[in-house]
């Protein structure tokens, strides 16, 4: 179906990305801004932003983007909306236990602990601690929001690749 818009590839991505990049960042933004106003109501300590802005925005926009990308990459692989459903689930379930999301990192043997590093998950989970406990600059953030940047570029040039394979082919 998407072939048959007639449009470039950078066009009918962006038409994916940009919206979702939005949607993304408006869902960061309220759920920091229930943490800071929302939750206090309750009795409980607000949420404090320990470190400076532009690295907390750096890796939510990275974030996004890796998330989107590897999104879109699926979304290309897959042939129907139960498969994507499906690989979409069981990818976010291993690379958030693989990442520290599910399970603490400091519980993990050693062993686990290395190869978290190699989750996106993992790098997103650090580059908020950092900003949040660790009182992190973008400097701080710097590996992280690379690592995400690159994950989230290389997602979307298989998707291209895959894509205009299955158009091809067609």
């Amino acid at each position: 179906r998407l072939s048959t818009m007639n449009v470039s590839l950078p066009v009918l991505f962006g038409g994916k990305i940009i919206p979702y990049m939005l949607i993304n960042q408006l869902q960061v933004w309220v759920m920091i801004a229930v943490g800071m106003f929302v939750v206090p109501l309750f009795g409980a300590a607000p949420l404090t932003i320990g470190g400076d802005i532009s690295a907390l925005l750096a890796i939510s926009l990275e974030l996004s983007l890796s998330a989107i990308g590897l999104s879109i990459l699926i979304a290309t692989v897959v042939d129907s909306v139960e498969q994507a459903t499906t690989i979409g689930g069981i990818i976010n379930i291993l690379l958030g236990a693989i990442g520290g999301v599910m399970v603490p990192k400091f519980v993990m043997p050693e062993f686990m602990r290395d190869f978290a590093n190699v989750s996106p998950m993992s790098w997103g989970l650090e580059g908020f601690l950092d900003v949040f406990l660790r009182r992190g600059t973008i400097n701080d953030v710097m590996y992280e929001v690379v690592g995400l940047l690159l994950f989230g570029l290389v997602s979307l040039l298989l998707a291209a690749v895959i894509f205009n394979y299955k158009i091809r082919r067609v």
